[in-house]
């Protein structure tokens, strides 16, 4: 007999544990699906619910292998006639088919009454995770849309007699580029020429696209850690200093601007922006 219950007994029991359990775990907000499932159901409310159609239609399919089961027996047993041993073979097919419908409908009981947690399946809920967005250094003078917000950074300085109000017309002049490339200058400078309104029309000084950083206060060191910079910024366009002229750039390239050039940029770096 335990041969005969074995094959009905526990697919109905698993069966009817996930349809029991996961009937409980449909949520109010259904998703529309592109071709029916089984049963002709058209939206579903989450994986569980998917999982429920599924063992529905298991379920309905032990069903009818149990009831085959049963009318196996009875046949078996009808025309067994006098023979004891098909009698008691269609015995075993029916009580087997029967015994594995009541544990089907009593699993739900006997898994809540061991773990009530065992009947209590929920659709998956993501956790949600805060992250912590660190402030924007104070010092950004350009923000996520391109627009001034602020001053540049403390380390920049602008000194120059002739033109006292110079860090102004740099802060409404300048382009966003510009701003930001002097923003990012890796060591402290002295930027003591910006716009020239006064100087020939062609001049970038003249367009304020141009600046001159002092270089008698700087190191040789400190003035190839500047060039090193402004020569690999994509908004520089040219960079003239006659303390170091093999290092002097034009549109991306080293250029020899000749003696007369560098001695006039002995003291100071020009650099012109795009």
């Amino acid at each position: 007999m335990t041969k005969k219950l074995f094959p009905f007994c526990l697919p109905l029991i698993t069966i009817g544990y996930w349809l029991l359990a996961i009937g409980s775990a449909r949520a109010a907000d259904a998703y529309i699906l592109e071709n029916q499932l089984i049963g002709g159901q058209t939206s579903v409310s989450g994986p569980a619910e998917y999982i429920r159609i599924f063992f529905i239609f298991g379920l309905g399919l032990i069903g009818v292998v149990a009831l085959f089961a049963v009318v196996f027996g009875g046949i078996r047993y009808s025309l067994s006639g006098s023979s004891e041993t098909g009698k008691t073979e269609g015995k075993k097919w029916i009580f087997g088919a029967l015994t594995g419908i009541v544990l089907l409908f009593s699993s739900y009981l006997i898994l809540k009454t061991i773990n009530p947690d065992l009947v209590s399946l929920k659709n998956p809920v993501l956790p949600i995770i805060e992250i912590d967005v660190p402030e924007p250094p104070a010092q950004n003078i350009i923000n996520a849309y391109g627009s001034h917000t602020g001053k540049l950074p403390s380390q920049i300085t602008f000194s120059n007699p002739k033109y006292p109000n110079m860090e102004q017309e740099f802060n409404e002049k300048a382009s966003n580029s510009m701003r930001q490339a002097v923003a990012g200058l890796p060591i402290p400078v002295v930027i003591t020429s910006f716009w020239r309104p006064n100087g020939s029309p062609t001049s970038d000084h003249y367009n304020a696209k141009a600046i001159d950083i002092w270089t008698d206060n700087m190191t040789d060191d400190q003035i190839r850690t500047v060039m090193d910079y402004l020569n690999n910024n994509p908004a520089v366009s040219k960079t003239i200093t006659g303390r170091l002229p093999q290092m002097n750039m034009l549109f991306g390239n080293s250029h020899d601007y000749g003696a007369k050039t560098n001695s006039d940029h002995v003291n100071h770096i020009h650099v012109s922006f795009y």
